[in-house]
């Protein structure tokens, strides 16, 4: 073998073991960074949403906030209306999240079936993503036919706030499902009837917690 050839390798043979070096000591410094850059802004609606949510649940806001500092706002929406419809203490429902538990496990935990999530849709209505699976489950318990009901957490939280947003602003639910259809997530969805109530000058058309389809009775603890 020439010598030129020789130098030729061992000089890309070199520079392959800088390259590599270097990033690994890219990876190193970005594992060990104790200054990560910070998490993304909150979505324009988002903390409608949540206060949708603990004005519709009636829920003491001084008592939600001591209790929601380990979790996320929507999650927290669902943990309301757990908490509501069980008559449970909402502290005991956010160590059960803080846990990893997923929403149906601990509905079934505090004794609430997979029905409780179920909202009222128009039956002959054609509804697709993303309640489709949940139309149809509707339409099973509507008429009384028996059907194992298996709902994501995705699936939970967006079935919580289709009944909160419906209830809190006094829209028809198939109206948000419609939005949902079109791709707008539920921060636009709760931004959208925030501006147009604001616009009209009027306020939200609150239904009483009693009157609402579920379980409970708004008894729960908490209460303002």
């Amino acid at each position: 073998m020439k010598r030129a050839q020789v130098f030729r390798r061992i000089v890309l043979a070199t520079a392959a073991v800088i390259l590599l070096g270097a990033g690994a000591g890219i990876g190193a410094a970005s594992a060990d960074d104790k200054f990560p850059l910070p998490p993304p802004p909150p979505l324009p609606g988002s903390d409608l949403a949540y206060k949708a949510a603990k004005e519709f649940f009636r829920f003491n806001e001084k008592m939600v906030e001591k209790t929601a500092r380990v979790l996320p706002q929507h999650d927290m929406s669902v943990l309301m209306f757990l908490a509501r419809e069980a008559n449970r203490p909402l502290d005991h429902l956010v160590d059960l999240r803080h846990k990893g538990l997923p929403f149906p496990d601990i509905a079934a935990r505090i004794g609430l079936p997979p029905t409780v999530f179920l909202v009222p849709m128009p039956v002959d209505a054609r509804v697709g993503p993303p309640y489709g699976k949940a139309h149809g489950y509707w339409k099973h318990h509507k008429h009384g036919r028996s059907v194992k009901i298996v709902f994501t957490d995705a699936e939970v939280i967006d079935l919580v706030n289709l009944r909160i947003v419906s209830g809190f602003y006094g829209v028809p639910v198939i109206d948000v499902i419609r939005m949902r259809e079109r791709g707008t997530f539920f921060p636009g969805v709760y931004e959208h009837y925030h501006g147009k109530h604001k616009m009209k000058g009027k306020k939200h058309k609150e239904k009483h917690w009693d009157d609402h389809p579920g379980k409970g009775k708004g008894k729960g603890r908490g209460r303002d």
